[in-house]
């Protein structure tokens, strides 16, 4: 869809041009008129209202509250940082996310490890390394027993 090239009425009316209002068609009812619009253009007290910013209005309510810490700390910083404010938060908010990020990893393999107690939780296998014919730890066999595969730590259970 194409914008109008004009449009259907101006708010100003017909004499918003200077030399409209000179070719003799002004009256003196259209005078009180553009009287009246030119006070209603005038600023109240209470004008212009307090709006969001362009960048809160293009965020919604939860991205606000997350950035909200951030942009608070920030804002007292920008005096001292000047320009680099933006930069500078844009890589505090990455590293604090990739520290939070391995905080949470670190905890989660530690604490949640598949064992023999439950299903669930990561798997950490270990193979072995390749050994070939000729070198010096040929043949590298097994020292596990068959009761050792596979038992998730049921051997060390303090039961």
């Amino acid at each position: 869809m194409t914008e109008p090239t004009s449009r259907p009425m101006s708010i100003a009316g017909p004499y918003a041009k200077e030399r409209a209002r000179l070719d003799g068609t002004f009256t003196d009812l259209d005078r009180e008129w553009r009287k009246k619009y030119l006070k209603s253009q005038e600023l109240g007290h209470h004008e212009p209202r307090t709006q969001f910013s362009a960048s809160q209005m293009e965020m919604n309510p939860i991205r606000r509250a997350y950035r909200f810490p951030l942009d608070f700390l920030f804002s007292k910083l920008q005096p001292t940082l000047g320009e680099r404010t933006q930069i500078t938060r844009y890589w505090v908010g990455k590293y604090l996310l990739a520290g939070w990020m391995v905080v949470g990893l670190t905890y989660y393999f530690k604490y949640n490890s598949h064992d023999w107690t439950r299903k669930k939780g990561w798997m950490i296998y270990r193979s072995r390394s390749a050994v070939y014919p000729g070198s010096a730890n040929f043949p590298n066999v097994s020292n596990k027993k068959p009761s050792d595969y596979a038992d998730y730590e049921f051997k060390n259970s303090p039961i």
